[in-house]
């Protein structure tokens, strides 16, 4: 490869990287990220505010309460690496477009579960889903470094 194809490579990569952050872009970005966490947020604390309300609909006692939280929990938790994985091979912006519709599905059938073992299997749903948010976070950032090459 001569020179010159080597600087219009460099150029176009420099024009591609810049056209993403925009201030405009960028606080797009931060604005869809912060509707996604909030939304999130009241997600988890919800069980926790409904807590009388499902233990009556669904006549479970207060072990089997604390097992959806935990159900939510640990799916959270435990699917947050190989999501930042997936994440570095296909993107961050796909994997968490993926997430929220997973996370968004998963809540809505939580909506007509009819039995506990069906809210139950809905709550881990959600949580794999909404681990996907926290992907940029756990994956080593690297946009910079390709535009450098």
């Amino acid at each position: 490869m001569d020179d010159t194809t080597s600087r219009q490579r460099t150029v176009f990569r420099a024009f591609e990287y810049q056209e993403h952050t925009r201030p405009t872009y960028a606080w797009y970005v931060v604005a869809v990220l912060m509707l996604a966490n909030v939304s999130a947020f009241v997600d988890r604390q919800i069980l926790g505010v409904l807590v009388e309300p499902i233990k009556r609909d669904f006549g479970i006692s207060d072990a089997e309460m604390s097992y959806l939280s935990a159900a939510f929990t640990l799916f959270f938790a435990v699917m947050g690496l190989p999501i930042a994985r997936l994440a570095g091979r296909v993107g961050r912006r796909n994997v968490m477009a993926a997430g929220v519709t997973l996370w968004s599905v998963f809540t809505i059938l939580c909506a007509t579960a009819q039995t506990y073992a069906r809210l139950f299997v809905m709550r881990i749903g959600v949580g794999a889903g909404e681990a996907s948010l926290n992907a940029h976070a756990k994956h080593r950032h690297r946009e910079p470094e390709r535009h450098e090459q």
